[in-house]
């Protein structure tokens, strides 16, 4: 079926197609995938009729970030994942995204071929600490590297700085790095980050199911719509929605996001900014330490306002976050 190598990976992608094949009875099985895709998931019925090839993703858990990133890109992919929760799986199937799980749920879909499985729970695992990659720490470090690749060979001291961690954190994630492929040490030519494309994956999935749920500082709710267009923010910056619309509008925003520490209480006054708990205002906090041309406009990262426009879960988001990856960030994952 697949081969044995035993990494984490390896063990989800094995177990989610046996699993699959004894809900559904569909053939499956993988093979290599072309030039620098991920393998090949092949499924078929029963005597080799209706064979359909889907380039596979694994992922530790389940997100709604990635799963809006892999329904943007070419060749039909489909997500693996340990479990999809059935509400996430109904939302996975309105935006066509495709999954396998370890407990048999799954959404196929072909010309030939419908598959839509929910509500199967996994069985237990054992309790473990995660992987070190998805703690807050580890993924500062990888937000900065993704942002600029070039990083990757600046001295420790300076990447803890511009990623806001301390300098261990910035060690142990370079390590957990390169144990797993993403780094490579050329020696005397330095370092070299690669597999962007996968980390990116990767960090988003961290992001937000570990970090943005850390930043929240409060919600506000403001009596005068679209008071951020010409606010002085005074040196808060905007993310998100309001943000894709600075940067390439097509986007009537809904929520604004700013990221500061604390909202200046002129700005709050100035603009009638009360605190509410369901507010269409979010104020995060900004993690990362490092300069980039964007912040001149009292924007975000680019990187942070694709990720949160992925988030959003609406269809015109969708669309923008595509726009702003190829304007602002298809560079960056170029030399993958």
């Amino acid at each position: 079926m697949v081969s044995t190598t035993n990494t984490p990976e390896q063990n989800t992608l094995s177990t989610a197609i046996d699993r699959l094949s004894k809900t559904t009875g569909l053939v499956a099985v993988t093979k290599p995938g072309r030039g620098r895709q991920g393998p090949l998931l092949v499924l078929s019925m029963p005597g080799g009729k209706s064979r359909s090839e889907f380039v596979v993703h694994v992922s530790s858990s389940a997100g709604d970030a990635v799963a809006a990133q892999l329904a943007m890109e070419g060749d039909p992919h489909v997500l693996v994942t340990r479990h999809v929760k059935p509400d996430q799986a109904e939302r996975y199937r309105a935006r066509g995204v495709l999954f396998i799980d370890c407990a048999g749920n799954a959404h196929i879909r072909t010309a030939d071929l419908y598959v839509f499985v929910k509500g199967n729970k996994p069985e237990p695992r054992p309790r473990s600490q995660g992987p070190r990659l998805l703690k807050s720490g580890g993924l500062q470090v990888m937000f900065a590297l993704l942002s600029d690749p070039s990083l990757v060979t600046a001295p420790y001291r300076a990447i803890a700085q511009k990623a806001g961690v301390a300098l261990g954190t910035v060690a142990g994630t370079f390590g957990d790095l390169q144990s797993a492929g993403y780094i490579l040490d050329l020696g005397a030519k330095g370092r070299r980050l690669v597999q962007r494309g996968t980390l990116l994956k990767l960090w988003l999935t961290g992001y937000e199911q570990q970090l943005r749920p850390k930043l929240l500082v409060n919600r506000y709710h403001s009596e005068q719509p679209g008071w951020w267009l010409a606010a002085d923010l005074e040196g808060a910056l905007l993310g998100g929605e309001v943000a894709a619309q600075k940067m390439v509008g097509f986007l009537k925003p809904e929520l604004v996001t700013l990221f500061a520490r604390k909202l200046p209480e002129q700005l709050m006054l100035r603009h009638r900014l009360r605190l509410d708990p369901g507010g269409e205002v979010e104020v995060l906090v900004p993690f990362w330490g490092f300069d980039y041309p964007e912040r001149l406009e009292g924007l975000a990262p680019p990187l942070l306002v694709y990720a949160d426009l992925l988030l959003s879960g609406d269809g015109r988001a969708t669309e923008t976050a595509g726009i702003v990856y190829e304007r602002y960030l298809a560079r960056h994952f170029a030399e993958d």
